[in-house]
């Protein structure tokens, strides 16, 4: 399906029943669209297809951004290429072998 010029889509957000996050959809789409949910933040490469995907889109609610304060339509370039805080690469436990805090392992003959 081709959706056409980008400047004429339509998107409306619903409430997935599954994640309870806004997912954005065209106008003429009637199921929800594959998006992942990371279930641990402290393991972000574990996101999994939630099982709201390809729902139909009659049981869900609307999505009010005027409810959500942290919710912004239209976000700077910085936000939008800034990750969250749960997946910064030092706060991870992967990343450092002794925890947060650690010093490097020193090998023999160093």
């Amino acid at each position: 399906m081709d959706p056409g010029e980008a400047e004429t889509w339509e998107i409306t957000r619903f409430l997935c029943p599954d994640c309870h996050r806004p997912i954005a959809v065209l106008d003429n789409e009637e199921r929800f669209p594959q998006h992942a949910v990371v279930s641990n933040p402290w393991h972000p490469f574990s996101a999994a297809l939630c099982q709201g995907s390809g729902r139909g889109l009659e049981d869900a609610a609307d999505y009010d951004a005027d409810e959500d304060p942290e919710f912004d339509s239209e976000p700077s370039l910085a936000e939008f290429l800034t990750l969250p805080a749960e997946l910064d690469w030092r706060r991870q436990p992967f990343s450092h072998v002794g925890g947060a805090g650690s010093t490097p392992i020193r090998r023999q003959g160093q």
